[in-house]
């Protein structure tokens, strides 16, 4: 089974055919992306899963331009734009607003012809490493321009949970989302005097989220009390991968036991009983599977059983992915054992 989560356009004040600039000069321009967070209708939820208001919100937006070297081809650093949210019905340039989950962002930018750029979006982080090395005070200009977007890439998130702590730590403040969006200038956008995507680019949380459902028959007075994760990567990435196209969770070595999200939302209304956003995880390989750990009462008596996130038909690990929902399925007690099975699911727009 398969399911995730997942999830950004422009306009330049310009000039005329006749007062095209040349290939080798700037113009200056105001640049306004259109930036989509899935919910509701954008996207195809399994099971009637859904993001909510605080998967989606969106309380701060950093936008990253990297230009295209012609010779080398090497893609790097040229600006960062931290954003102000507007409650404007047009968003101010350096501003963003978000009307109803569209988010629609303004920033200004030097465009030329043929130069193509790669603009990064990040959505609800702090100051990174890589923000640090960008804006560090006696950074050469040169040497900031030498940053490859692989760095950035390959950041860290700030968020960063110890042991003991609930996941809430990986949703403090919104969700960190990413996605980033190829642009070539060309003579037709400059004669235009504006460049306008209408089609959202959709951010992509950097997290995975694990619900339980318990279909356990109501005879057997059993009740999920939390449910805990062992042996989960304790650092996340801004990006699944890097420029090689490796995965950026191989980078991490060390991991971490989480408690259960405090925001778990618990439909106990009819059965199966559903239990959503019990947990938040980084992204890991399979080759060390995190555990869960379920604590339950089972006619008043207290049980604790831990669950490896293994395929439920092959027995065999997997990795766990950013946008993806993760289902353990309490099904039945057989010797004092709970009976569990781990479904999986992409969210996509």
């Amino acid at each position: 089974m398969r399911t995730g989560i997942l999830f950004f356009a422009l306009l330049m004040a310009g000039c005329s055919k006749d007062e095209m600039p040349a290939n080798g000069k700037d113009t200056e321009t105001a640049v306004t992306f259109q930036l989509g967070v899935p919910g509701g209708n954008e996207v195809e939820y399994g099971r009637g899963i859904a993001g909510d208001a605080e998967e989606n919100a969106v309380h701060a937006l950093t936008i990253y331009d990297f230009v295209v070297n012609s010779e080398s081809r090497d893609t790097l650093f040229a600006e960062a734009y931290s954003l102000e949210k507007s409650e404007a019905e047009v968003p101010p340039t350096g501003s963003f607003t978000n009307k109803g989950g569209t988010i629609t962002a303004r920033i200004p930018l030097s465009v030329r012809l043929n130069r193509e750029h790669m603009f990064v979006f990040v959505a609800n982080e702090g100051v990174t490493g890589f923000d640090a090395l960008a804006q560090a005070a006696d950074s050469p200009v040169r040497d900031v321009q030498k940053i490859s977007i692989n760095r950035l890439r390959k950041t860290p998130s700030t968020r960063l949970p110890g042991n003991g702590d609930n996941t809430d730590v990986l949703m403090k403040n919104g969700a960190v989302m990413t996605t980033d969006y190829y642009l070539s200038i060309t003579e037709k956008m400059i004669a235009a005097g504006k460049i306008n995507i209408s089609s959202p680019l959709y951010l992509q949380r950097i997290v995975a989220r694990v619900d339980v459902v318990d279909r356990v028959d109501a005879s057997m007075n059993f009740k999920p009390v939390s449910v805990g994760v062992k042996g989960t990567a304790a650092q996340g990435y801004l990006f699944e991968r890097g420029s090689d196209g490796g995965r950026t969770a191989s980078l991490c070595t060390g991991t971490v036991e989480l408690v259960q999200n405090s925001g778990m939302a618990a439909d106990e209304t009819t059965r199966p009983y559903t239990y959503k956003k019990a947990l938040y995880l980084y992204e890991s390989d399979a080759v060390s599977p995190p555990t869960l750990v379920v604590t339950y009462t089972l006619n008043g008596s207290r049980g604790t059983q831990e669950v490896e996130m293994k395929d439920n038909v092959t027995n065999q690990p997997f990795d766990i992915r950013r946008n993806w929902v993760y289902t353990l399925e309490i099904g039945d007690i057989k010797s004092a054992a709970l009976s569990c099975q781990m479904g999986r699911e992409e969210i996509i727009n």
